[in-house]
């Protein structure tokens, strides 16, 4: 892990994340 975080990539990440975890529970 490095000490930057792009917030553009970590809403991404979170938001596939988040989409990912209400398809698999439907």
């Amino acid at each position: 892990m490095t000490d930057h975080y792009d917030p553009g990539v970590m809403l991404s990440f979170e938001v596939s994340h988040n989409l990912s975890n209400k398809y698999s529970l439907t």
